[in-house]
């Protein structure tokens, strides 16, 4: 995480909002932000120190960026995140992967068919992100939800951990609904002017997102347990996107998962975007929550709008 932590009475006063307005109206109480110096190569690279504690690095054989926010479009993020770790990585393959904020879960499935080939027997997948300079305070329900963040996780061609399946569906009808209209072929950097700010900025109509969320979530979770035998007595613990305190309550309310299994970081990190699924997996094993040999749901949903779930014996 980067140094710099940020609570909600610091950004009410900088964003002249009543004092207690964010833990009311939002539910997160401090995230990180990073500093002048830090960005996200910089974030990756400190969590890949920490992943590869006790490894030789170049027993990587790839890596894989998952992200949903870019440092810049070009390189790709897999070689801009890679900027400070040339000396642990002198030739490694790398590529991206970006469904927002379900890239991990799709790098996991990625991985894994890579493994199934024969083609490598450990990877790390890189989730940096930095979301704070393209945040819009004129909505602050969307913008204090937030944080910057960076996780790096090892994986490997091993029998005793699995991924166990993945279910994946778009609907794209909800393109609009989480946004950055600006920055591509549609609305390129020369068009940028005062009147524009706002087509560069983060956008997000939550009311439809929590909709189409709760009218298609439940039946892809269902299906993911049918289609394996299993029921919510078999899943030591649900690890969702950190999305937002109100919809993560949708959620679990929606797909029937126990109180106790539903594992949140989402007050002390904010929404990390695709780092948000790693964040949690870190935080529960860290806890103890989740232990080796035990089965745990991945489960999210990201812009476009797109909806995911998949098994992993940890």
């Amino acid at each position: 995480m980067p140094d710099r932590k940020v609570d909600a009475a610091r950004l009410e006063s900088e964003h002249g909002l009543a004092a207690g307005w964010i833990g009311r109206h939002v539910g997160v109480h401090s995230r990180h932000y990073c500093s002048t110096e830090e960005d996200a190569a910089f974030l990756a690279q400190r969590a890949t120190r920490q992943a590869l504690a006790g490894l030789d690095p170049r027993s990587i054989e790839l890596v894989v960026a998952a992200c949903g926010t870019y440092q810049q479009p070009l390189p790709y993020r897999a070689a801009t995140l890679l900027r400070d770790m040339s000396d642990w990585f002198p030739e490694v393959a790398s590529f991206d992967v970006d469904s927002t904020c379900l890239s991990f879960v799709v790098a996991c499935q990625t991985v894994a068919n890579a493994f199934a080939l024969g083609q490598y027997r450990r990877a790390l997948i890189l989730c940096s992100e930095v979301t704070s300079p393209g945040l819009d305070w004129r909505h602050p329900e969307a913008a204090a939800l937030f944080g910057d963040g960076a996780m790096a996780v090892v994986v490997e061609a091993n029998p005793a951990s699995a991924l166990l399946d993945t279910c994946l569906r778009t609907y794209p009808e909800g393109r609009t609904w989480c946004q950055i209209p600006g920055g591509g072929s549609k609305f390129p950097p020369a068009h940028f002017s005062q009147a524009s700010f706002g087509e560069f900025l983060f956008q997000m109509n939550g009311k439809e997102l929590y909709r189409l969320v709760a009218e298609k979530l439940p039946g892809l979770v269902t299906e993911l347990l049918r289609r394996n035998g299993l029921g919510w007595e078999d899943i030591a613990l649900v690890l969702p996107h950190q999305a937002s305190p109100s919809a993560m309550r949708l959620v679990r309310q929606r797909i029937g998962c126990p109180p106790d299994k539903f594992f949140s970081v989402i007050d002390s990190m904010g929404n990390l975007v695709a780092a948000s699924i790693p964040a949690a997996l870190h935080r529960a094993v860290e806890e103890g929550r989740l232990q080796r040999g035990q089965t745990a749901m991945l489960l999210g949903t990201s812009a476009g709008v797109s909806l995911g779930a998949c098994l992993i014996r940890y």
